[in-house]
């Protein structure tokens, strides 16, 4: 995550991040992936 401490509580919020923050960072990509038995992404 970037360097602050931050949480994202549901699909909207997480949403709003990454279409907020992904221009920056035109190289990473997103995988999807399951941590602690859920959904996740990883990038």
């Amino acid at each position: 995550m970037p360097p602050w401490r931050r949480t994202f509580t549901g699909r909207d919020e997480v949403e709003r991040f990454m279409t907020g923050a992904w221009p920056r960072y035109e190289r990473f990509r997103a995988v999807a992936v399951v941590a602690n038995g859920q959904p996740a992404a990883a990038v």
